[in-house]
């Protein structure tokens, strides 16, 4: 009996065994994803996006500083019928006015109906030369602008250069109704970036007359009238009483020797010379 029960039992053991085999389920073994399958027909499959790069800022290029600038000088108002272009010509311009001594310049440019261009340090004006500014454009001669405080162009930066050329524009059209000037270059400073700044043309000399530099009446008198030739830009000073009497001088003896002395506007447009801004100063109009 008792082995009987032993029998049994292994039976019952090999049927359990038979039945998990047979019928388990199998884990399913996890999903793969195959990043080389075809997609089934009908399908699409979803790109994946293409990385980019962040594109180069691309800027075009600005005009060159002197193309931006260049504006040529309207002289086509100018009254040059006066002016013999077949005689030598010279322009005699006075820089740091308005002065006391403006008066008597224009009393000998008038003597002898001639004319010149007076370079306004804007600084130096005062409502009592309100009169003799106005006569400088009376008489046919021409105002300038020679800055406001007279400093070193090229030393500014660019809005600092503006500032000093427009503070000095603006108070000449004031004045005269008239809206763009000659500029005069204090110590005849400049550089590409003086000359991209100022719209207007620059005008420096080609005959110092030194009056500045510790000048008198003969200092003055030779250095003009030894070196002068037909189309020069003498450069003096409205400062001082010796200047003014080489003037009272030189003036008839210039006219003696077959010149004409004219604002430095009227002797580039007799001589034929289209000037602009965004060059460098001009010296001499031969």
């Amino acid at each position: 009996m008792k082995h009987c029960a032993i029998v049994l039992l292994l039976a019952m053991l090999l049927c359990v065994g038979c039945s998990t085999g047979d019928d388990a389920t199998p884990t399913p073994a996890p999903d793969i994803l195959d990043l080389t399958a075809t997609p089934t027909p009908g399908e699409e499959a979803t790109p994946s996006p293409t990385p980019t790069s962040t594109p180069t800022p691309t800027s075009t290029p600005s005009p060159t500083p002197t193309e931006a600038v260049m504006k040529e000088w309207d002289t086509s108002n100018l009254d040059t019928s006066w002016i013999d272009p077949e005689k030598k010509l010279v322009a005699f311009t006075f820089d740091d006015g308005p002065s006391q001594y403006y008066d008597d310049i224009l009393d000998i440019l008038e003597e002898y109906g001639m004319h010149a261009t007076f370079f306004v340090w804007g600084r130096n004006y005062n409502s009592s030369y309100e009169d003799v500014m106005k006569r400088v454009v009376e008489q046919g001669c021409e105002l300038g602008n020679h800055t406001w405080s007279h400093p070193y162009l090229s030393k500014l930066d660019e809005a600092g250069i503006a500032q000093e050329i427009e503070q000095t524009r603006a108070l000449l059209e004031e004045l005269t109704g008239i809206t763009n000037f000659l500029v005069r270059p204090p110590y005849g400073d400049s550089n590409l970036k003086v000359q991209v700044s100022v719209n207007a043309p620059l005008i420096n000399w080609s005959v110092d007359s030194a009056d500045w530099n510790n000048g008198s009446f003969d200092s003055v008198y030779t250095n003009v009238m030894s070196k002068v030739k037909d189309g020069d830009i003498v450069l003096m000073h409205a400062s001082y009483s010796f200047t003014v009497e080489a003037v009272r001088a030189m003036i008839p003896e210039l006219i003696a020797d077959g010149y004409q002395i004219v604002s430095v506007s009227e002797l580039a447009a007799v001589r034929g010379v289209t000037i602009t801004s965004g060059h460098a100063p001009y010296t001499n109009f031969r």
